[in-house]
Order: structure tokens, then C-alpha cells, then sequence
């Protein structure tokens, strides 16, 4: 922006009054304060079209990076893929040979997922 101080508006009105003349320079100045308010309009328009653009290529870039993350541990967790696959066999998955389906747990294995712990003491009522 430059910089103008009031010496040099004082001479800008000056040499403004004596070209347009005093009658038409209300009508003068507010031309150019409506195209001043055009041109910030416009720059104010740019700008966030610039800063809409700017955070949608953020976005993007995140999304491609949830979604490598997301392969990555699907690649890893098998269940993560299927999440149904991981509540109906409560979330074990037996390792299995490449392009089988997940084994689901045994019998005893949920028991002892699910079986108490035993206490100590005497034991009686």
C-alpha cells in the first residue's frame, strides 16, 4: 500500500480542485470511492476463493492419508476390514493361511474369555 501523508493529499486535492473544478468533485470523489469499494470487493472475492481452494487441498491431502492409514491396518487386522466379522467372533481372529476366511474362536476359548475369575477364601456360605 502506498504510503501518502497529508502533505501529499493536501497537493492531490489541490491540483484536483483546479482540474475538475469544485461543483463536480463531490460527484468525483464518490465515483471513485464506489470503484475503491469495487476493487476491495473483488480482492476480498479472491482471497477467499484462494483460501477456499487452499483448504480443500488440506482436506484432500488428509483424506488420502486416513485412507492410507486405513489400508495400512486393514492390511494388518483382518477384522478391521469387517467389522461384523469382529463382533460375531468377539474380536479374535485366529491367524489363518493367505485368502482363507478368519477362524472363529473355540468353545473353550470364549469360556475362558467369559468364565469368572476364582476367588480366594474359604469358600464357604
Amino acid at each position: 500500500m502506498p504510503d501518502i501523508g497529508w502533505q501529499e493529499l493536501l497537493i492531490i486535492g489541490a491540483i484536483a480542485i483546479i482540474v475538475v473544478g469544485p461543483k463536480e468533485l463531490p460527484l468525483l470523489m464518490r465515483t471513485v470511492g464506489r470503484w475503491i469499494g469495487r476493487a476491495r470487493a473483488m480482492a476480498a472475492d479472491f482471497q477467499r476463493s484462494m483460501d477456499d481452494l487452499a483448504h480443500e487441498t488440506e482436506l484432500e491431502k488428509l483424506r488420502r492419508s486416513i485412507n492410507e492409514i486405513g489400508d495400512e491396518i486393514g492390511a494388518t487386522d483382518p477384522t478391521a476390514a469387517d467389522p461384523e466379522a469382529a463382533a460375531i467372533h468377539g474380536g479374535v481372529v485366529m491367524p489363518t493361511s493367505a485368502g482363507e476366511d478368519p477362524v472363529p474362536p473355540s468353545v473353550e476359548q470364549q469360556a475362558d474369555r467369559q468364565a469368572p475369575a476364582p476367588r480366594s477364601g474359604t469358600g464357604s456360605l
